[in-house]
C-alpha cells in the first residue's frame, strides 16, 4: 500500500567536512531541467513495465528491485549502496516495500509531477504514483545527477 510507514529517505548528500561550494542556479527552462524528467518519468515506465507482484509473498518483485540495481548504469552508486543497505537491515523477511515504487504493490502507473533544479549536476524529479483505487497519487521525488559520462543516474529516492 502506499502509505506504508517504509522510510526510503535516502539522503544524497554527506554530512560534516568543509562547507559546499555555493550551488550554480540553474534556471527552470534550463533544457537539463526537461532532460532530468524524461530520463526519471522514462526510468519508472521501464520499471512498472517490469514489476510484479509476487504471489508467493504478495509483494512488488523485479530483476532490478532483487539485485539488479547493482548492475545498472541508470542507479548511481551512492543510491545502491543506501538500498544495499536496506535490504540488510531488513534480513531474511525483506523489505516491506519496492525500494523504488515504495510500496508493496505495483503501482499502475507513474507521472511526472515535477522538476526542480538543485544546482548545475543534479535535479529533483517528483514521479506520482497512481495505485488502483486511489484517489490521490502517492508522490516518488528522486533525485538524479550526472554520472562520470556525463548520463543521468538515479542517485536518491524519497518516499513520502
Amino acid at each position: 500500500m502506499p502509505g506504508l510507514a517504509f522510510a526510503v529517505a535516502l539522503a544524497t548528500s554527506g554530512c560534516g567536512g568543509a562547507a559546499a561550494p555555493a550551488a550554480t542556479a540553474v534556471p527552470a527552462d534550463d533544457p537539463a531541467v526537461a532532460e532530468a524528467g524524461r530520463f526519471v518519468e522514462g526510468f519508472f515506465e521501464a520499471y512498472l513495465t517490469e514489476a510484479r507482484m509476487d504471489p508467493g509473498t504478495g509483494r512488488v518483485t523485479s530483476a532490478l528491485a532483487e539485485g539488479g540495481y547493482r548492475d545498472d548504469p541508470r542507479i548511481g552508486a551512492e543510491l545502491a549502496d543506501q538500498i544495499d543497505a536496506l535490504r540488510e537491515a531488513a534480513g531474511e523477511q525483506g523489505l516491506s516495500a519496492d525500494p523504488f515504487v515504495c510500496a508493496a504493490e505495483v503501482p499502475e502507473r507513474a507521472e511526472l509531477a515535477e522538476v526542480a533544479p538543485v544546482d548545475a549536476g543534479r535535479m529533483t524529479v517528483r514521479i506520482d504514483m497512481w495505485h488502483a483505487g486511489q484517489a490521490i497519487p502517492f508522490p516518488v521525488t528522486a533525485t538524479v545527477g550526472r554520472s562520470g559520462d556525463g548520463a543521468w543516474q538515479l542517485v536518491g529516492l524519497e518516499c513520502r
